[in-house]
């Protein structure tokens, strides 16, 4: 090969990789040559747009199979709280929380753990005045419990504890729960 390239004219020699360049563009465009598969473009590496990354797992639902709402593991009072609270802002025995769901919700959670004979509606929400939890988790304490609507989808809940705690409540009786009940309704 050396001596055919020396036998050419250096003129001539100067033109081959032109000539070589051009030719193998020839072929890349008649035989769609492109470095990658069949059929496959290549895309430089600037403009490759890079791949979706996975939509997070969704949250928990705070509610059960019926709707209703699921005790949390915050307890206060001796009251187990439900889950959908957010920003508690707490002083003087006073704890107030918002809840990204609607106030009936929040009085059909709370009614059936809270003793009192002062129930009072207004609108869809409900003040449970001198309540005690039910089954209380820890020290039971005397509390307020004021529920407010915020909205269709929102409300807020205001505990207000007693300052001393109250004894542990004894088991409300059949009678006692079915009256009770009755008065929710």
């Amino acid at each position: 090969m050396r001596r055919a390239f020396r036998a050419l004219p250096s003129r001539s020699l100067s033109r081959l990789p032109l000539a070589l360049a051009l030719g193998a563009g020839v072929c890349a465009a008649s035989l769609g040559c492109s470095g990658g598969a069949a059929g496959e473009e290549v895309v430089p590496a600037d403009e490759v747009v890079p791949l979706a990354t996975p939509l997070p797992a969704p949250a928990p639902s705070i509610y059960d199979e019926d709707g209703k709402l699921l005790p949390s593991e915050r307890v206060l009072g001796g009251l187990t709280l439900p889950l959908g609270l957010e920003n508690e802002q707490q002083g003087a025995g006073r704890h107030l929380f918002e809840a990204r769901v609607p106030a009936e919700k929040l009085v059909q959670y709370l009614g059936p753990r809270l003793f009192t004979g002062e129930v009072e509606q207004h609108g869809n929400g409900a003040s449970f005045l001198g309540a005690t939890p039910l089954r209380p988790s820890g020290t039971a304490y005397r509390m307020d419990v004021l529920v407010t609507e915020r909205g269709p989808t929102r409300s807020a809940l205001l505990i207000r504890i007693a300052d001393a705690p109250t004894a542990r409540p004894s088991e409300p009786t059949e009678a006692d729960l079915r009256d009770y009940h009755e008065r929710l309704d």
